[in-house]
């Protein structure tokens, strides 16, 4: 029975985001928004830490899909926490794979990320995981995206490839 509400759960969250991400977001200080920035409302003041299992993984289409062969859907998950199901948007499926963690059903995870609202539901936007014991820092302090970013023809910009776990990559200096 928990199986099915969780999935249905799932389904629900999905498809909501789809409304939101067909929505204009709204800009300015500690926003994100659109084409790659996020999927809606980061602030850094509201920052949460959740932990456990990963119950589910969805992917969902980014709000300004681009051309040029590269994944544009985003990673939604879904932890089983102590406090119940914490749902977390993680970052593209493409930069993901780059980075060599995409978690699967059943990893340990840990995530810390802004808390928010999306359709009345709450979420956490991400800043950061870990799966596995293993970390990836997905934004800065004030939730822009470290991912590198697509033009609308679909190549990527100087510094692609950069990784901000370390190794050849540039740390963001906090």
């Amino acid at each position: 029975m928990r199986k099915v509400i969780s999935i249905l759960t799932l389904i629900m969250i999905v498809g909501l985001a789809g409304l939101v991400l067909a929505q204009t977001a709204p800009t300015g200080p500690g926003i994100s928004a659109g084409g790659g920035k996020g999927i809606g409302i980061y602030d850094p003041k509201t920052l949460t830490t959740v932990k456990g299992p990963a119950e589910s993984l969805a992917t969902f289409p980014r709000m300004r899909a681009g051309r040029g062969g590269l994944d544009r859907r985003t990673v939604v998950v879904v932890l089983k926490t102590d406090q119940g199901p914490a749902v977390a948007h993680l970052g593209p499926v493409w930069y993901l794979q780059q980075e060599n963690l995409l978690p699967q059903a059943g990893d340990k995870m840990e995530v810390t990320g802004s808390k928010t609202t999306l359709n009345g539901k709450p979420v956490i936007i991400a800043r950061d995981f870990k799966a596995n014991g293993r970390p990836l820092k997905l934004r800065d302090e004030q939730g822009q995206p470290l991912w590198p970013q697509m033009p609308v023809g679909g190549s990527q910009v100087p510094g692609a490839g950069k990784s901000p776990r370390g190794g050849q990559g540039q740390e963001s200096g906090q």
